[in-house]
C-alpha cells in the first residue's frame, strides 16, 4: 500500500492581505514580510523531502512553491485549478464587505452554508470544493510514493479541509487559516485523508 503525501501550504501574505483587500482572483505580490513567513514554513520543514511542486498560476502561489522547493518549477505543474476562489464583483474590494455574510453563513446548517454566495457571481464553498479537491486527488494519483509540496490560497485550502475532514464553520471560520501555515494530506487507495492541520489561528 503506497502513499501520497501531500504539503498544502498557503502562500505568504500578500500586498492585498496587508491593505485589507479581497484578493480571489486579483494576482498581487507577495509583500517582504509574506516572503519572511514562507522562508519562516520553510525552516520548519527543513527535514521534509519534497519529491516534486505545484502551484497555482498566481503569482503569490509561485512564488511561495518556488521559496519552499528552492529550485525552478516546471511551467506545467502551474496549475489553473489551484487558483484562489473566485469572489465574482468583490475581487479587489474591500474585505469588511464579506463580513456580513461570513456572519450569516456561521448560522446556516451545513447543507445551506456549502451553496452560499456573498454575491451571484461568486464561487461557492461547493463549486470551490468541486473545482480544487480532483486537482488534488490527480496530483496525487500521479505522484504515489511521493511527497509533494503545493502551494495554493487561504480560501481554497480551508474549504477543501472542512470538507475533507468534516468540519463545521464553527471549527473552522472564514479568515482563520493564516498565511504560510500549512495542511498535511495522505493519499491510500483513493482516499484523500486530513492528518495534521498547522497554521490555523481560532482566537
Amino acid at each position: 500500500m503506497k502513499r501520497t503525501r501531500i504539503y498544502l501550504v498557503r502562500h505568504g501574505e500578500s500586498v492585498l492581505n496587508k491593505q485589507g483587500i479581497i484578493s480571489g482572483q486579483v494576482d498581487p505580490e507577495m509583500t517582504d514580510e509574506g516572503r519572511a513567513q514562507v522562508r519562516r514554513t520553510k525552516q520548519e520543514l527543513k527535514d521534509v523531502k519534497f519529491d516534486v511542486a505545484y502551484s497555482s498560476k498566481m503569482i503569490r502561489a509561485m512564488e511561495t512553491a518556488d521559496i519552499l522547493y528552492g529550485k525552478p518549477m516546471p511551467d506545467a505543474n502551474r496549475l489553473q485549478g489551484l487558483r484562489e476562489r473566485s469572489f465574482g464583483s468583490l475581487d479587489g474590494k474591500p474585505e469588511h464587505l464579506i463580513n456580513p455574510g461570513n456572519e450569516i453563513r456561521q448560522k446556516l446548517s451545513h447543507k445551506e452554508g456549502i451553496h452560499f454566495k456573498h454575491v451571484p457571481d461568486m464561487e461557492s464553498d461547493y463549486e470551490l470544493t468541486e473545482r480544487f479537491i480532483p486537482v488534488l486527488e490527480k496530483i496525487a494519483q500521479a505522484n504515489i510514493g511521493k511527497t509533494v509540496l503545493i502551494a495554493a490560497h487561504g480560501g481554497v485550502i480551508r474549504t477543501a479541509v472542512m470538507k475533507l475532514a468534516d468540519l463545521t464553520y464553527q471549527e473552522l471560520p472564514a479568515k482563520s487559516f493564516k498565511n504560510a501555515g500549512y495542511v498535511v494530506l495522505d493519499y491510500i487507495d483513493g482516499d484523500l485523508k486530513v492528518e495534521e492541520i498547522n497554521g490555523v489561528n481560532l482566537t
